[in-house]
């Protein structure tokens, strides 16, 4: 009889499930939702995923992978298994700008793409964000933007921020579940070094003291990410449903709560990330959006220091929550004259 010990069956399955654990948790950080969702995935109530009977083995609690740090578990059947690498990056576009350039490799992205830490780390300090946040929205003519930043800068006090942002709206493939889900990347340009961010927003808050409020309370999750971010998604099954460069300037000011004026131009693009060939969508308007982050605690206070905000901005347009635009202000014009005349750009 031979002395060679041969290995236990349950710890050549504990050594399978880490790997198999560590390609769940990426996949469930970017293709599950954040706890609050659309209404679509919130009613569906089913009960919460249990973990596969292998993990109630010993040999699974012995060993600690991302997925035993109270990571949750995917809510769809494609994280069951491993994202299928594409045989060839032929599917991405010919040439990019130099923001994208690094997305066009034929190496599969690494593991760590996502500049984030998994729960229970303990070793880096996780930079994805799940709060709440409070915004209203308005349009107001190109020819009055001038006078908007005058009474800004006089509102806040502080300079004014240059925006540039590329954004790519990515929506999930059938290979991701029945449940679509939609993402966005955002690549700020305006820095010397462009940074990516990949920003999901969820459902809105409903109900009686919804309806009764005039700013939109929704919930947003937000990561830093690293340049080759789109070629992982990409890998994962998502596909572009739609590019728009954002051009224009933010106001970031504390006024009751941390609150973020910014005013830009939607501009398309005639070929694939072709940035430098942007035109505006609507050349005689433009967006303006006024975002603060909330907490289900203070989200009270913070709709309160919103709405009293909006009311200096009354003359010069309408705010309402997105997708109830109300148009556009008649007194505008009288307003935007009655500023540049006064000299403006003092503090208020």
């Amino acid at each position: 009889m031979s002395n060679t010990r041969r290995p236990r069956p349950e710890r050549v399955a504990g050594s399978q499930l880490a790997c198999w654990c560590w390609a769940f948790t990426l996949q469930s950080f970017t293709a599950s939702p954040p706890p609050a969702v659309p209404s679509s995935i919130s009613r569906s109530r089913s009960p919460p995923l249990s973990p596969p009977p292998l993990l109630q083995s010993p040999a699974s609690s012995r060993r600690r992978s991302p997925a035993s740090s109270g990571h949750s578990w995917p809510r769809h059947p494609a994280a069951q298994s491993p994202p299928h690498l594409p045989q060839s990056a032929a599917s991405l576009p010919p040439s990019l700008p130099s923001s994208l350039a690094a997305t066009t490799g034929r190496a599969p992205p690494p593991r760590n793409v996502l500049a984030v830490s998994f729960a229970g780390d303990g070793h880096h300090q996780s930079t994805t964000r799940r709060l709440m946040e409070c915004v209203v929205q308005g349009i107001i003519e190109t020819q009055h933007v001038e006078a908007l930043e005058v009474l800004l800068q006089g509102l806040s006090g502080v300079p004014k921020e240059r925006v540039r942002v590329h954004e790519l709206c990515l929506k999930s493939g059938p290979n991701l579940g029945v449940v679509p889900s939609e993402v966005r990347l955002l690549c700020d340009l305006a820095q010397a070094t462009p940074s990516w961010t990949i920003r999901h927003v969820g459902g809105a808050m409903r109900g009686a003291g919804a309806e009764q409020i005039s700013v939109l309370v929704r919930t947003v999750v937000e990561s830093k990410a690293s340049k080759n971010v789109l070629h992982y998604f990409y890998t994962l099954g998502y596909k572009l449903d739609h590019e728009i460069l954002k051009i224009g300037f933010a106001f970031r000011f504390h006024r009751g709560a941390q609150i973020t004026v910014t005013v830009t131009s939607a501009n398309k693009m005639p070929r694939l990330h072709a940035t430098d060939e942007a035109v505006p969508v609507t050349p005689g308007i433009q967006l303006v959006e006024i975002t603060a982050p909330a907490a289900a605690d203070n989200y009270n206070d913070v709709v309160s220091a919103v709405t009293a905000f909006c009311e200096y901005l009354a003359p010069l347009l309408h705010l309402s929550k997105p997708g109830h635009s109300t148009g556009i202000v008649a007194t505008a014009g009288a307003a935007a004259a009655s500023l540049m005349s006064s000299g403006g750009g003092k503090t208020l």
